[in-house]
């Protein structure tokens, strides 16, 4: 809704909208036991009562994954409320080209999730007699903003405009989450928890949370354009956040940028537009989460007093008033033209970023510090690329239109510039991420070195089997295999990506497509890591390049043989569309149509989907693990039809 005022000088905007969200929500466990079930085992054995009439085998880690989704229940709802409320005041009347604006949003949702497990469902409720839970959470945010604007001519060539504003913004986060078994019945579901005989034990789950942090900030903005020739911006935004250590919560964030129109100084054959920019600048980076710098007391155990159990706290991290925000340099060297009566458009970019301050929940010594970890700035990283976006109109005729978009990114590895700093010395080198359970936990599988790209792939060569035994690559020529033999056997960062869409036009019919293809990364396969162990194989589903090992005879270990190159090609999307010879009164125009998404991946990876995985669980120093819970992408097909009245 839109208000005028005071003879169109004041502007008033209203909006409000809810939303209400009913999800059945799906169990990822069942997509990771369909990978390590037996196919030709069946779904149902009606003599099994004890697990609902399903098949299960007695196997460690083995579920039937149509029981997962058949037996169990996972149900979110959710309403959720955003308003906006803004004006505008317009001084031209007093001082020209002068203007105020203040804002104001609010954003609230409330989600309720609702678990049951029965006691026939083998993975979680048989052990719990039925299990249930329930978890509520509601979020807050609210953004009060004002803006200042100036805008004015002078020297009837000089066009300038500036900019300056306050912001404050509140998020507040709570939850509350309830969760027990032991039940004498399913038919409750997780609709009455005082049934759950946990509680009466002391075995009942009840937790809340509550957390609120607050950004302020401070900025402004100067643009220059003279003879429409050259361009100048400057802004800086001095930002603090609730979040940060009580000596470094305030961060300046300085930018500056600039341009030539080319052709407005030389005239170039079949170039319409030539311009040369470049800009350099700092941004900040929030810290990942609440009361990082604060010292945190949690739950470690219980202790038994006087013929009762008292529950304890410790120290969870060490308070760091100094935490800091994360902050990144960059430089960007770019090129815009048009060329042949703009029928041939595009851009040239070369960046180079540098980050510092990492955020890092680092682990330290107990002693001096009451907790082993503590959230630090530490280490400093280094990229590198070039991109390219170009756009053609091959045809534009009355009957014919044909246009293509191309793009190209060429990226130089992030670089590990420094892992340690003065006050924490973590080494030159460090491996994190471990492959995981069971059986692996100590496999760590991301290799971190200064001077070196990041998502490095770590672990021995594989060479093949001898004798039932698992053969790798003496790298040393010690005459012994062991952890000085590791090496790196692969990157989780691609090299190069690429990009290709298509819109056609012919009379009625349209036909659009979008094609993508990335390079050069590759993928740890934690499927076949797991399940493509031969010596383990009796009950679960054989993989088919377990053929290349079958003569293995000693447990798995983890080498670049599991390791696979996971560049791929995708067609994305395509949409064929006619435009029916439709004149009516109500209607103007009426579209049939039919589009697919995700229609075909050209690759050689063998696991579910070939992806980069830029992080592990959050870590961007761990890229390139392709973890379990991984779901193959579905291919979705529409048939529409669109009327415009």
């Amino acid at each position: 809704m839109t208000q005028y005022a005071l003879n169109h000088h004041a502007v008033f905007r209203f909006h409000l909208s809810t939303r209400s969200v009913n999800r059945q929500l799906g169990f990822p466990e069942a997509f990771r036991y369909a990978v390590n079930m037996n196919p030709t085992a069946p779904v149902m054995d009606p003599n099994n009562t004890l697990y609902g009439g399903y098949f299960q085998q007695n196997l460690t880690r083995a579920y039937n994954p149509v029981s997962i989704i058949d037996q169990n229940i996972n149900t979110s709802k959710g309403l959720n409320l955003s308003g906006d409320l803004s004006g505008e005041y317009d001084f031209s009347n007093y001082i020209p080209g002068l203007s105020i604006n203040a804002l104001y949003s609010h954003r609230q949702g409330l989600t309720n999730n609702n678990y049951f497990s029965p006691s026939t469902a083998k993975i979680n409720g048989f052990n719990h007699h039925g299990w249930a839970s329930k978890h509520n959470s509601n979020y807050v945010n609210w953004l009060a903003q004002t803006t200042l604007h100036y805008q004015r001519t002078v020297f009837k060539n000089l066009n300038f405009n500036i900019l300056g504003g306050y912001s404050y913004q509140d998020f507040v986060n709570s939850s509350t989450s309830v969760a027990g078994g032991n039940f004498l019945s399913n038919d409750f579901s997780f609709n009455n928890l005082s049934a759950a005989r946990d509680f009466n034990n002391g075995l009942g789950i009840i937790g809340s949370y509550k957390a609120e942090h607050k950004l302020i900030a401070y900025f402004g903005r100067i643009n220059l354009n003279f003879l429409d020739t050259y361009y100048l911006m400057a802004s800086i935004r001095r930002e603090g956040s609730s979040r940060f250590g009580k000596n470094e919560r305030w961060g300046n964030f300085p930018a500056i940028s600039g341009g030539i129109e080319v052709t407005r100084l030389v005239s170039i054959p079949y170039v319409n537009s030539l311009k040369v920019r470049a800009g350099y600048g700092i941004t900040g980076q929030d810290a990942p989460g609440d009361y990082l710098s604060e010292s945190l007391l949690g739950p470690h155990g219980y202790f038994l007093v006087n013929g009762q159990y008292i529950p304890s706290y410790g120290p969870t991290s060490n308070a760091n008033p100094n935490l800091k925000w994360e902050t990144k340099y960059g430089l960007d060297i770019g090129l815009d033209f048009r060329m042949f009566h703009n029928k041939l458009s595009g851009s040239f970019d070369y960046y180079h970023n540098t980050t510092k301050d990492l955020i890092y929940n680092a682990t330290v010594p107990v002693p001096p510090n009451l907790s082993s970890h503590e959230w630090i700035n530490v280490g400093k990283l280094a990229s590198a690329g070039f991109e390219a976006n170009i756009t053609a109109y091959i045809i534009r005729k009355q009957n014919f239109f044909w246009q293509s978009n191309a793009t190209f990114s060429l990226y130089k590895r992030t670089r590990l510039v420094s892992l340690s700093n003065k006050q924490f010395d973590f080494g030159k080198t460090q491996n994190i991420d471990v492959l995981g359970v069971p059986g692996m936990v100590n496999v760590l599988l991301i290799h971190l070195a200064e001077g070196q790209p990041i998502g490095q792939i770590w672990g021995p060569v594989y060479e093949g089997i001898k004798n039932g035994k698992w053969v790798f690559k003496d790298l040393n020529g010690d005459g012994k295999i062991n952890q000085k033999d590791d090496t790196v056997i692969g990157n989780g960062l691609p090299k190069w990506s690429f990009g290709f869409s298509n819109t056609i036009r012919y009379k009625n019919w349209n036909f659009s497509f979008n094609v993508v293809g990335v390079f050069g990364h590759d993928l740890v396969n934690t499927y076949r890591a797991f399940y493509q162990d031969p010596t383990e194989i009796a009950g679960y589903n054989v993989l088919e390049s377990t053929l290349q090992i079958e003569q293995l005879t000693e447990a798995h270990k983890f080498s670049s043989f599991f390791v696979e190159n996971a560049s791929y090609v995708r067609l994305n999307n395509a949409t064929l569309g006619y435009t029916l010879p439709i004149k009516h009164i109500l209607v103007s125009q009426a579209e049939v149509y039919l589009s697919g998404r995700n229609l075909f991946t050209i690759t050689r990876y063998t696991g579910a989907d070939p992806s980069v995985r830029y992080s592990d669980g959050g870590n961007l120093l761990a890229p390139g693990i392709d973890r379990r819970n991984t779901w193959f992408s579905a291919r979705m097909f529409t048939l529409g039809l669109n009327l415009t009245f």
